[in-house]
């Protein structure tokens, strides 16, 4: 059962990794990781955040309109990781509520598919139990979309930059989705943040000059 525990710790890693770290540490001079939970097992190691191909569409900050449905999107990997059950009753809630909104959830589509739906959507959700953000939330951002996730609060300044995600989780998802339905301007500021943050941490040329910084030493 997903909701019992943490899936982004120490026991999510396999244990077939964790026998074969000592022997990487031994024979490597340097170790990357993707992921700061890595960390915790490899003190030594150096985060090299996920890379992300250059956004040649440009950013689509779709603009909020008082009379037009908010369109929210949902890509699930993984039902159970993702929180998809309990993302479709909050939103369900939300509607019955009054607001103006609506879910997409994107499954067995292409590539293409799914980057279309990102451009026009108004913001997405990511997932609620993992702990840190993968793939869907960097392409969110990088076309300038808000972005809902749950980040585990010891990995939250992995890269000691705030992370222009709003942090959610399970209890406070539909709280926050309410608040900034409420505060669309704030929503707007966000998705102009993520653009930014991709571009500084999760970019082709950033993630090269690291590497080449770290391989020249």
């Amino acid at each position: 059962n997903f909701e019992k525990f943490n899936i982004y710790n120490d026991e999510a890693i396999r244990v077939n990794t964790k026998k074969r770290l000592p022997i990487i540490s031994k024979f490597s001079d340097k170790i990357f990781v993707s992921t700061p939970n890595m960390l915790d097992l490899l003190p030594e190691a150096i985060l090299i955040p996920q890379i992300i191909s250059k956004n040649s569409d440009g950013i689509f900050n779709r603009p909020f309109k008082k009379s037009e449905v908010i369109k929210i999107v949902h890509a699930p990997t993984d039902k159970n990781i993702k929180g998809t059950k309990h993302i479709v009753e909050i939103i369900n809630e939300l509607i019955h509520d009054g607001f103006n909104i609506s879910l997409e959830i994107l499954e067995n589509k292409k590539p293409k598919e799914v980057i279309e739906a990102f451009k026009n959507c108004h913001f997405g959700i990511d997932q609620l139990f993992s702990g840190w953000y993968g793939k869907v939330s960097i392409e969110l951002m990088q076309l300038g979309k808000p972005v809902f996730c749950f980040i585990h609060n010891k990995y939250f300044d992995a890269f000691d930059s705030k992370i222009p995600i709003i942090n959610v989780n399970k209890k406070n998802l539909k709280k926050r989705l309410k608040y900034y339905l409420l505060n669309i301007k704030e929503l707007q500021v966000i998705g102009e943040k993520g653009v930014e943050f991709v571009n500084e941490f999760h970019s082709q040329k950033s993630i090269v000059d690291k590497l080449i910084t770290h391989y020249t030493e």
